[in-house]
């Protein structure tokens, strides 16, 4: 798989760096596409290469050193490359020309980047790219892939990108589904409403979870097409709440979400699930847009 890592220099690079080296597995015939962003002054969508270095190792003072040397020192190839345009539109762009199957960058960007400030790079680069972006907040191997899915295309594009990661290790999958009901309102109903309304709420939260659990068996049942084992975890909550509790229990965690940005502003908002997961800060997680990159059928 053609990687490319964007880096700005930052420990929150570094981060992704160590990531990489910790959880894939190097690929020689496809070396990692180390690159960063020289931005111009302007917010038009242009790009191009301002510099290829190429297999050297960049010098020291380059944004470019840290991050090439963490992932070199892991006998993972490389290739380095100083890109010229916005950062958000020059990584995807990029990406797409060399036929990248991922991007990875850092949860927080420190310096060098406009606007690189609480993850609102990482934001813009996922809803830029067509191609999966995985925001590494942690360095260490990762022992759970945690796949929050709602059986929409974004969802479906994330589990296949996720499955096809070249993982070092095999970690557990867990598939999570998270479910809701509007709660009754609890002032200006007559007492002797009171206990039909809860009935009904009782009724609404089951029938939600019922099919919570119609749409886990169906993702369960695309993982296990790929031959991935993963049973199912359906929590009642905001989805953010319940992806993060089940990575929250001590256990290094990947989560694997879809991008379900609103399309009046495709450039500026995540969907709700993603922006809130990035905002969380100290988590990685994998985002892709749907329809999926390949055939996945459901059950």
């Amino acid at each position: 798989m053609k990687i490319v890592l964007a880096t700005d220099g930052s420990p929150g690079s570094t981060i992704a760096a160590a990531f990489v080296a910790a959880n894939l597995v190097p690929d020689f015939a496809a070396p990692v596409e180390v690159v960063t962003v020289s931005e111009w002054p302007s917010h038009d969508d242009g790009w191009e290469i301002g510099e290829r270095i190429g297999a050297s190792l960049p010098p020291e003072g380059s944004p470019l050193y840290a991050a090439t040397d963490v992932l070199r020192r892991h006998a993972f190839p490389t290739t380095a490359t100083v890109l010229a345009g916005r950062a958000d539109t020059a990584i995807a762009g990029f990406a797409r020309s060399v036929g990248a199957g991922l991007i990875v960058l850092g949860s927080r960007g420190l310096h060098g980047w406009r606007r690189a400030v609480a993850g609102s790079i990482s934001s813009s680069v996922a809803h830029a790219s067509s191609v999966p972006v995985l925001v590494a907040g942690t360095p260490g191997r990762v022992s759970r892939v945690v796949v929050g899915y709602d059986g929409s295309e974004p969802a479906r594009a994330a589990l296949d990108a996720a499955a096809g990661l070249p993982l070092a290790g095999p970690p557990e999958w867990v598939v999570c589904v998270a479910y809701e009901a509007a709660p009754p309102l609890a002032s200006g109903i007559a007492p002797t409403m009171v206990a039909a309304i809860e009935d009904a709420y009782a009724a609404d939260l089951a029938a939600a979870k019922g099919a919570a659990e119609v749409v886990a068996h169906e993702a369960v049942g695309m993982l296990a097409e790929r031959g991935i084992i993963a049973p199912a975890a359906v929590g009642h909550g905001p989805a953010p709440d319940v992806l993060l509790d089940l990575a929250s229990h001590a256990v290094p965690s990947l989560l694997v979400v879809g991008d379900r940005g609103q399309s009046t502003l495709r450039r500026l908002v995540l969907g709700s699930t993603s922006a809130a997961l990035l905002g969380a800060g100290h988590v990685n997680i994998l985002i892709a847009h749907g329809p999926p990159p390949g055939p996945l059928s459901g059950h």
